[in-house]
């Protein structure tokens, strides 16, 4: 694999839209880590935040059928809600 310079990669036409997604993706990274801090900070029982956040793979889950046309099928279903479930039993 042949690895290209520097000054290839720099006046690719290509470059100043990959700089900036890669910059907006670091923001939004460090946004997001520093909400979940603050969230287990203040949340009463620090598992009751990481409850609430798994529950973020139903709504990926159901919100991927009509933005990438993914297929549905019960072991997807089932696999999101078992996730969720977990959780919900650790936190108990």
């Amino acid at each position: 694999m042949m690895v290209p310079s520097l000054g290839k990669v720099l006046s690719s036409e290509n470059f100043l839209g990959f700089l900036a997604a890669g910059t907006f993706a670091g923001i939004s990274s460090s946004i997001g880590h520093w909400a979940d801090f603050e969230a287990i900070k203040r949340a009463p029982n620090p598992g009751s935040h990481e409850a609430i956040r798994s529950t973020n793979v139903l709504f990926i889950t159901f919100l991927a059928i009509p933005l990438f046309s993914a297929s549905m099928d019960k072991q997807r279903i089932m696999g999101g809600i078992s996730t969720v479930v977990g959780a919900f039993i650790l936190v108990i």
